[in-house]
């Protein structure tokens, strides 16, 4: 259902990937070769001063061994389960991201925001890029919160990965996408634009 609203701004962006464990005096990966890699992908809507950050261990993506999550499938699948599920049901809304060509936005993107128009979700969508180069955000400051509060934390797990974000910001909130929290759909088939197809 949509209400009167317009011009609702979402901007959104990956973060560096972050590891676990981490210990504040840890001189280095004392225990693990290669410590499990978080990535961390933000969507701030801006007019109701709320950033959403999805947090994907690498055991927990589209791809095998924590591939594919900044493809397509990956972005759009989060997208799609912040509109579904923090969306103000706003008829026109603005996308704001940089235009990193390996976070997908691309004809599946497209696809994908097209789809949302045609099936009445909403009734304009205006995707904008940012200039190479001039990539900070919104998004981006709540990042730099994130990590300033990650480096001086001890975390082991996913959890309490999860419970250090969370802390930081009465205006951030958590998924543990690709488990509980969320599931990855297929947008480059046919299939998931008319059933949401699995992987």
């Amino acid at each position: 259902m949509s209400v009167d609203l317009q011009h609702v701004h979402y901007t959104f962006d990956y973060s560096q990937a972050v590891s676990i464990p981490h210990h504040v005096c840890q001189v280095g990966p004392l225990y693990f070769a290669t410590p499990r890699k978080v990535q961390l992908f933000g969507i701030a809507m801006e007019g109701i001063r709320k950033q959403f950050n999805f947090l994907k261990d690498e055991n927990s993506t589209p791809g095998e061994n924590g591939t594919k999550v900044k493809g397509a499938i990956g972005v759009i699948s989060m997208l799609y389960y912040c509109f579904e599920n923090f969306g103000l049901g706003e008829k026109e809304c603005r996308l704001h991201c940089d235009n990193a060509s390996g976070e997908s936005k691309n004809k599946f993107m497209l696809a994908y925001l097209m789809w949302r128009m045609l099936t009445g979700k909403h009734s304009k969508i205006n995707l904008h890029m940012q200039v190479p180069y001039h990539g900070k955000s919104l998004v981006d400051a709540g990042f730099a919160y994130i990590k300033k509060s990650y480096r001086r934390a001890e975390v082991d797990s996913l959890e309490q990965l999860a419970s250090v974000v969370r802390k930081i910001a009465r205006s951030n909130e958590v998924i543990v996408f690709g488990g509980a929290g969320g599931e990855w759909l297929d947008w480059k088939t046919l299939h998931s634009f008319q059933g949401h197809q699995k992987i």
